[in-house]
């Protein structure tokens, strides 16, 4: 599948330096974009809905972190007619919650999970893996609690986050489009 609008999103994404020095690219599939036209969307959205399809995975529900995914995994989970659990920055309160630290270039944060249970299996829906970080926090804490993630989905990967995550946790990431560190469209 061609990303003609991803790939001009990217190439054209403003560039903010955060107080750390990171230097954070304003994708607008992004948690910090601006504007998400009809286009773009159909092309990620049909991307991933196609790249999980294609991938066979057999799993109970997908899984995301807000605000990352949370939109693009509502939106498959609705076409593929399968449930959605989100890990949230805020307590829900809920009996079976479990709260674990994570920190990345970007913040630290508390991360609640809740309605997870041992033998359950997923697929994690992500915008975009940076460092990986977040996704190594998220997949080990998950696996501490006997959920299995099959498959990890994300509409983009900068630098080399997904090959530490891969790596790691030996799970299989599918990715519309990958970039370099700076943001510049990675070619073959």
């Amino acid at each position: 599948m061609e990303f003609k609008h991803l790939i001009k999103d990217v190439s054209n994404a403003p560039k903010l330096k955060l107080v750390s020095g990171y230097i954070f690219n304003t994708f607008s599939v992004g948690e910090r974009g601006k504007k998400l036209v009809p286009e773009l969307v159909d092309e990620v959205f049909n991307g991933l809905v196609d790249n999980i399809r294609s991938s066979k995975v057999n799993f109970d529900y997908i899984i995301t972190i807000a605000p990352g995914g949370n939109q693009w995994a509502l939106l498959v989970a609705h076409e593929l007619r399968v449930p959605l659990n989100i890990i949230r920055d805020l307590p829900s309160g809920h009996e079976d919650e479990f709260k674990v630290r994570q920190s990345n270039q970007l913040h630290q944060r508390d991360l609640y999970f809740s309605g997870f249970k041992k033998g359950d299996r997923v697929i994690f829906i992500d915008d975009i893996i940076s460092s990986g970080e977040t996704l190594k926090t998220t997949m080990g804490s998950l696996k501490e609690h006997g959920v299995e993630v099959k498959a990890i989905f994300c509409i983009i990967t900068k630098g080399d986050g997904d090959m530490s995550v891969g790596s790691s946790e030996n799970i299989p990431i599918y990715t519309l489009i990958k970039v370099t560190k700076e943001g510049k469209l990675k070619t073959k």
